[in-house]
């Protein structure tokens, strides 16, 4: 079914399983199943699965390439219920989460079923789970690819592997080659230099991403400092940029903790900003870039000037400062400023306040 056919055809269901059971009972360590749209019929799915969860033997792994937006809560939540731990690898390829990529190379793929059958698989930890990427797909160029990537990443998938195009004879983006412009290697892999929608300098710089992501948040040697880059970066894509954009001569891996240090350090007031920023925005308290620090008098008609927790009037009163008091001012937001007078420390409307000149 992967070739031009629109036809999906089904082997008889016992002989499958009659082959299956000569697998196991032979102590046949990896069984993988190629075919990507063996799910699409249901009930062969469910008898497949079931008489593999009855009848597997120690040390067997079956791997299934699978169209993960055709699974279903109840599929999942079985193999999550009778399954043992990584008996089953499923290797969903995403491919693309742009709909005019997927759409040309005839993938109809519902994204938000797809991203919720992942997040179902991964929240139960039973299924082993592997996604993968292309680059390089007609309509999907380098800005299209960066969200495609940051949308996946955002899963936190075990293992997300980044491919490139390959334009084989007798398929149909090679039969359209000349249509998308596509320029490729002649020889093995053939894999895509560049055409309409990425240039070989966009294919160049998502090779250095692909490099550096691969062995840093693959390998799995630094999945906490990775997850704790990730939580704190607004684009997932240019950190492994940036990382595949340091060149490495030495491929020991005490060489690759040194490159993340580096770097880490080198971008510290970045991460250190954005973690202040989300957990500004979790708690619900406003996030200040550090300001000029400034002096102004409160100027009201006679009153005092209330001072908030928020930059809002909803927001509670922690103090009040007298007309014609002397305030520091740290930081300003529309309307605000976040002012101390003596051991208090909040925020005051703008209006209220002349600075001193």
């Amino acid at each position: 079914t992967a070739s031009l056919d629109n036809l999906v055809r089904y082997f008889p269901l016992e002989k499958v399983l009659n082959i299956l059971y000569t697998l196991m009972i032979n102590k046949t360590k990896v069984v993988k199943f190629l075919d990507r749209t063996f799910n699409a019929h249901k009930k062969n799915f469910i008898s497949l699965i079931d008489f593999i969860i009855l009848n597997h033997k120690p040390n067997n792994s079956f791997q299934f390439e699978i169209t993960g937006d055709l699974l279903d809560d109840e599929i999942i939540d079985y193999i999550n219920k009778h399954a043992p731990k990584n008996l089953f690898r499923f290797e969903i390829g995403i491919q693309s989460t742009n709909i005019l990529a997927n759409k040309a190379v005839y993938r109809i793929q519902n994204n938000e079923k797809l991203f919720h059958n992942i997040k179902m698989i991964q929240d139960a930890k039973v299924i082993d789970l592997h996604l993968d990427l292309i680059a390089g797909l007609p309509y999907e160029d380098y800005a299209s690819f960066i969200n495609t990537f940051n949308e996946v990443l955002s899963l936190r998938p075990k293992e997300l592997q980044l491919g490139f195009l390959k334009l084989l004879k007798g398929t149909k983006l090679y039969n359209e080659k000349e249509k998308y412009g596509y320029k490729f290697n002649q020889n093995a892999p053939y894999d895509i230099i560049c055409n309409d929608f990425l240039s070989e300098d966009d294919i160049n710089n998502i090779h250095l991403a692909e490099e550096a992501f691969d062995r840093f948040y693959n390998k799995d040697y630094y999945k906490t400092s990775i997850n704790f880059v990730l939580d704190n970066v607004s684009n997932h894509f240019n950190f492994f940029y940036q990382l595949g954009n340091v060149e490495i001569k030495s491929k020991r891996l005490e060489d690759t903790f040194k490159l993340l240090d580096d770097f880490v350090r080198e971008n510290i007031d970045l991460i250190a900003r954005t973690l202040t920023q989300s957990l500004a925005e979790y708690f619900g308290i406003p996030f200040n870039l550090p300001q000029p620090i400034r002096v102004g008098s409160v100027r009201t008609n006679g009153g005092h000037l209330n001072v908030r927790t928020r930059p809002t009037t909803d927001a509670f009163i922690v103090g009040r400062i007298p007309n014609g008091a002397e305030v520091t001012i740290f930081a300003s937001v529309p309307d605000w400023y976040l002012v101390q007078y003596g051991g208090i420390v909040g925020y005051a409307a703008a209006r209220y306040i002349q600075l001193a000149t």
